[in-house]
């Protein structure tokens, strides 16, 4: 709450200032064409009846200036009052309001026009030709009052001209400092660190309780080290971003490699396939108008069938090979049963004419 009455004082005293300024300027032309009727030298254009109506159309607005001014003034709290006496008595402080407030309208204008530009370019991508041709002329519209915003800069680089030269004179308070002026280039960019957005030298609230100014708005290394920093933060962000995307790449690059590969490994094979498809669909009509082709060249279905038949060949060998193997195998097998049945049978024989030995030699026995 208490900043907030303090800006509506600080409003309130800005008004009554412009007030004071309309009211002097006023009684200069009140002065001038009372000058012209008591000398009766008129300016070309001009003549006595035409004098009287304006002067008397200028005091009635002097005297509601000087009303306004005075109902105003009277709506101060005693700080109030002590200030506007304070920046009516010193004219180094006079122009320093003057410069704030000018560079609020022209802060004001500015994002009124960078909103207009932006809400106009948002609409534009979801418009036919007429309704662009509308926005065009918008948009012209818009560019048309970029004269007046840089008639307002080049006012508030004057003033602050104005400043630095009374700081030069010793005219200016303690501790002042001169405000920087607006660059000309980059003017409707409003960028974040712009100096627009800064009041240096200007708002006698960013002043420490000691009356000094502090190091990150008045001292210039202090804020160029802010600004340096601020971009390294923004290189590391973009360090890491380029690591990040440096791996994404590395992966894409195998994984696709692996694809690659795995088609080239599978080439052969879908080229037989495509044969073999090919010799069983022949018959078949498509639903559609379909090309002659399946995909595979006529030399890669070539060199598949071409593939396929020195497999089919190599497998028939193959098989006749084996076939012979077995056949000699089984006559050795033959071979080698016969030679066992024919020792079987010596064996069996030697036993049996063991078994008739051992029975005579038994039977001589239990005669005698």
């Amino acid at each position: 709450m208490p900043r907030q009455s303090k800006n509506l004082a600080d409003k309130l005293i800005e008004e009554i200032i412009q007030l004071k300024e309309d009211t002097d300027s006023c009684n200069k032309e009140i002065y001038k064409f009372e000058g012209m009727i008591q000398s009766g030298r008129y300016e070309d254009g001009w003549d006595v009846s035409e004098v009287r109506v304006t002067l008397a159309e200028l005091k009635e607005k002097c005297n509601k200036l000087e009303k306004a001014y005075k109902s105003k003034r009277g709506m101060l709290g005693t700080d109030g009052r002590l200030q506007l006496d304070r920046l009516l008595g010193n004219k180094f402080l006079k122009v320093q309001i003057n410069a704030l407030a000018l560079k609020k309208r022209l802060r004001t204008r500015l994002q009124q026009r960078k909103f207009e530009l932006d809400g106009l370019e948002r609409a534009y991508r979801k418009t036919n030709t007429n309704e662009k041709k509308l926005l065009d002329h918008s948009v012209s519209q818009i560019k048309r009052k970029e004269p007046g915003i840089q008639q307002l800069a080049k006012k508030y680089n004057e003033l602050c001209g104005e400043l630095e030269a009374m700081i030069k004179k010793k005219q200016a308070p303690r501790g002042a400092r001169a405000p920087h002026p607006i660059a000309s280039d980059g003017l409707f960019k409003l960028d974040v660190d712009d100096d627009i957005w800064q009041d240096v030298g200007l708002d006698e609230t960013d002043l420490l309780p000691g009356g000094e100014i502090p190091n990150w708005l008045g001292d210039e290394n202090v804020r160029k080290g802010i600004k340096s920093m601020l971009e390294l933060d923004r290189c590391n962000e973009e360090e890491r971003r380029l690591s990040y995307e440096r791996s994404a790449m590395q992966d894409w690059l195998i994984e696709e490699w692996k694809c690659v590969t795995m088609a080239m490994e599978k080439n052969e094979f879908l080229a037989r396939l495509c044969n073999n498809w090919q010799d069983k669909t022949r018959m078949i009509d498509p639903h559609k108008p379909m090309p002659d082709s399946w995909g595979p060249s006529l030399e890669d279905l070539m060199e598949a069938h071409k593939f396929e038949m020195t497999a089919m060949v190599a497998e028939n060998e193959r098989e006749i090979y084996d076939d012979d193997n077995e056949e000699e195998e089984d006559d050795e097998d033959d071979e080698g049963d016969e030679e066992e049945g024919e020792e079987t049978e010596l064996l069996e024989a030697v036993e049996m004419v063991a078994l008739s030995d051992e029975f005579r030699k038994s039977y001589t026995d239990s005669l005698f």
